[in-house]
């Protein structure tokens, strides 16, 4: 076993005598608990994936976490090399992997073949009763499988938390409704035009329709028998949360019958003359 520097030895020892009480100290201190148990195992070229947030609760505080963890890993040891952080995402940008997360057993394989980094430190965290829990486990390239791990509970520090910022999510539309009364003989096809839609409905002779979910607007109505012919056009306004009322107006019985009373009235006449 190597033997570290006496600065790593003392922040080592830093939580026992009560002095290791900030987040970057502990944070310290853990990188140097580590990097003991890394040199053990004659490892020396490392690579830090970026922390996970369980709680999905802040975007900066992750890359904070795992970026001073490399460099008290780096500085805890004379005999660790980490590699370097941009030049790690330049890399896995190529290899179409993604640095941050769970890291598959691929993954570690494909980065260890291509960079020569022997081991992967990675990262999850989460907030708990204001203090930030963290787990750090280390997988070895070659094989994929999980060679150290271990946890710790850091204090909380406000200046490292950014929360994430709430998505601008566009209201819910409060749909119209359009009610149809066709009293006509036959059936009738409406179109209506608005909003960049076009809808096409039919509705049945003497029936009336009921037409959801239209966003509020002005619609063009363009009412026929059929899609080729058309007797009516109007404008409609649709408002939120209301229902209009489009009435189809049918001809009436009464005139058929007086105007078929007055054919029929000179026949019936002649018929009752030649009868006498």
């Amino acid at each position: 076993m190597k033997l570290l520097n006496f600065t790593s030895l003392m922040v080592i020892l830093f939580p026992i005598i009560g002095l290791g009480t900030t987040l970057d100290e502990e944070l310290n201190s853990m990188a140097c608990e580590l990097a003991i148990k890394i040199e053990n195992r004659e490892i020396q070229n490392l690579a830090v994936w970026q922390f996970e947030d369980l709680d999905a609760s802040s975007e900066t505080l992750g890359k904070h976490l795992s970026e001073d963890f490399s460099s008290y890993l780096l500085n805890s040891s004379n005999s660790l090399r980490v590699f370097e952080r941009d030049q790690l995402d330049k890399i896995l940008d190529e290899l179409r992997l993604q640095n941050s997360g769970l890291i598959e057993q691929s993954t570690a394989q494909k980065l260890g073949a291509f960079t020569g980094v022997q081991a992967i430190v990675t990262g999850r965290y989460s907030i708990i009763n204001n203090k930030i829990k963290l787990w750090i486990k280390v997988i070895e390239t070659e094989s994929a499988f999980q060679i150290a791990a271990f946890s710790r509970e850091l204090p909380f520090d406000k200046k490292y938390f950014q929360p994430v910022k709430a998505k601008n999510t566009p209201k819910p539309v409060k749909f119209g409704k359009l009610k149809i009364k066709n009293k006509k003989r036959k059936s009738i096809i409406i179109t209506l035009e608005g909003n960049n839609t076009t809808k096409t409905y039919q509705v049945d002779r003497k029936a009336s329709s009921e037409i959801l979910e239209l966003e509020p607007g002005v619609y063009t109505c363009t009412i026929g028998h059929n899609t080729s012919y058309s007797f009516e056009k109007s404008e409609i306004l649709i408002k939120e949360n209301k229902k209009t009322l489009k009435k189809i107006k049918g001809k009436s019985g009464w005139p058929l019958l007086l105007g078929a009373g007055l054919l029929l009235s000179p026949i019936l006449l002649i018929n009752s003359s030649s009868s006498l």
